[in-house]
């Protein structure tokens, strides 16, 4: 997609494209290593600008898109080899 399809905010939705993917990946940090009591493995600032309650009719920067894609990749990677690592050994659920 385009920068300025990502930056869309889509008929019907209170948050652009690239906010609602930020969120996902945020969402699966606080559910994965925040019940677990872990770290992170993406950086906190996106912790905070992209969780619930935060909102989303934001333009992000290439640079920003850049560093949201970054964060993806390296939490899916973190994420499965955690879990074959059996990292994730309590959870606040």
């Amino acid at each position: 997609m385009s920068l300025n399809q990502l930056n869309q905010v889509p008929s019907g939705f209170n948050n652009n494209v690239i906010w609602n993917v930020a969120h996902v990946l945020v969402t699966q940090q606080i559910l994965i290593y925040g019940l677990s009591s872990l770290p992170f493995v993406i950086d906190n600032s996106l912790v905070d600008q992209f969780r619930k309650g935060a909102t989303g009719n934001i333009t992000l920067s290439e640079d920003e898109i850049t560093k949201v894609k970054f964060a993806l990749m390296t939490a899916i990677n973190s994420s499965q080899q955690d879990y074959e690592n059996a990292v994730f050994k309590t959870n606040k659920c």
